[in-house]
């Protein structure tokens, strides 16, 4: 079975761009919206084998009506955006209250090819992603392609060793 990912994040950050770059391998800058369906099916490499990925894409308000079970949790703020960025500290503790402090969680900083528009910088998205317990932040663009893969592939990796025995103390949740 596939590895079930919830992409979350407030409403605009570009979600449905990334995941359009991860699955169609494209950039729609006339694409407004969600993904149109339910979830985006797509198989990315990690650690040299193929792993299936089933990716849901949902907005903080809108996942806290799923019934959904993950496997991992990628967060996504807009770094063109600080009110997206202060979003996910306000998120936080809803979140660790729907059992994400299990989960892999991923602070991705979407739209980070615009230096000129940018409102948060890298060092305020890895302090943010410290204070939450994750296990990472990466900083990607949609519209260049730029770390989308890697970003997932960081993700899946956490997944893949949380599951392995040996690996089950690993260090990856939102606190």
């Amino acid at each position: 079975p596939p590895l079930r990912v919830l992409v979350v994040g407030a409403p605009r950050v570009g979600k449905t761009a990334l995941l359009r770059r991860l699955v169609d391998g494209v950039f729609d800058v006339s694409f407004v919206g969600t993904l149109g369906r339910e979830y985006a099916d797509v198989s990315v490499q990690v650690n040299g084998k193929m792993t299936q990925l089933r990716a849901w894409e949902h907005t903080f308000e809108s996942e806290q009506k799923c019934t959904l079970k993950f496997d991992a949790v990628m967060v996504t703020y807009s770094c063109t955006d600080h009110t997206s960025y202060e979003s996910v500290c306000a998120a936080a503790g809803a979140a660790a209250r729907r059992g994400w402090r299990e989960l892999p969680v991923l602070l991705v900083g979407l739209v980070a090819d615009r230096p000129h528009a940018r409102e948060v910088t890298l060092s305020a998205g890895r302090s943010l992603a410290v204070d939450l317990g994750c296990c990472g932040h990466v900083e990607c663009s949609a519209l260049l392609g730029t770390n989308v893969v890697f970003a997932f592939q960081m993700l899946l990796n956490s997944v893949l060793h949380r599951k392995a025995p040996a690996k089950a103390n690993s260090h990856c949740s939102l606190s």
